[in-house]
């Protein structure tokens, strides 16, 4: 009967301790997971952003080819009209042209940004099945830069939120005494969100890519200030 009591109370003390090791481990666990998303992940989060960011902008440029522009003629873009004099009198823009460049444009970065977040492309320029983008060095919180490809990997996934945002805008400039230089650009506009094991970020990314450039020149003013006030100054005839 005591032999039974004693091989009870062993049982019991050896459940207790197990029970007290899960416990430990679960509560240094616990801490660890919160040292690390307070002093680990935002230079994780960080880094990877930077990271996606960059790759995004690669991404946006490549798909914008000088083939793909060549197809839509300055000329063609831009309408002008002028009088019996050749004197210029209006600009218009086509805008017929102009959204068939976005629509085109806009196609083309989407599908390249869905490879990007499907692991088709990445830092490696190899297809990762699991989605991953890129893999960021653990080392990267030591701000070491010899140390910065020890150490284990962090992988990181790239997620595309909402729609992306498309407008051309007109940029026009004085150029010279009777000239404009006017600038077509397609602004875009992605939001993006890095998974990474433990938390997410979400990104925003802009760029800016040129479309086309038209220097107009127009008629040669009889009286050039400069823009300074004409009562300022004594103005000299050109003619």
């Amino acid at each position: 009967m005591k032999k039974m009591i004693l091989k009870k109370r062993k049982k019991k003390k050896r459940i207790n301790k197990i029970l007290l090791l899960i416990i430990i481990l679960i509560i240094t666990t616990q801490l660890t997971l919160n040292y690390i998303n307070k002093k680990i992940s935002p230079k994780l989060i960080h880094y990877a952003e930077q990271a996606l960011k960059k790759q995004s902008r690669i991404i946006i440029t490549e798909s914008i080819t000088e083939e793909d522009l060549e197809q839509f003629k300055t000329e063609n873009i831009y309408e002008i009209t002028k009088n019996n004099n050749n004197e210029i009198l209006t600009v218009d823009i086509n805008t017929i042209i102009l959204n068939k460049i976005m629509k085109q444009s806009t196609k083309k970065i989407q599908e390249n940004l869905k490879k990007l977040e499907q692991g088709k492309i990445n830092e490696n320029n190899e297809e990762n099945k699991n989605g991953i983008v890129l893999k960021i060095p653990l080392s990267v919180i030591h701000d070491n830069f010899i140390l910065n490809n020890l150490g284990p990997k962090i992988p990181v996934k790239l997620k595309i939120i909402g729609d992306m945002e498309t407008k051309i805008n007109t940029n026009i400039k004085n150029y010279g005494i009777n000239s404009a230089l006017i600038e077509l650009t397609l602004d875009i506009t992605i939001k993006e969100e890095a998974i990474l094991p433990l938390s997410t970020k979400e990104i925003t990314v802009t760029q800016t890519l040129p479309l086309a450039l038209k220097l107009i020149e127009g008629k040669i003013p009889n009286y050039y200030s400069n823009g300074i006030n004409k009562s300022e100054i004594l103005s000299i005839p050109i003619e």
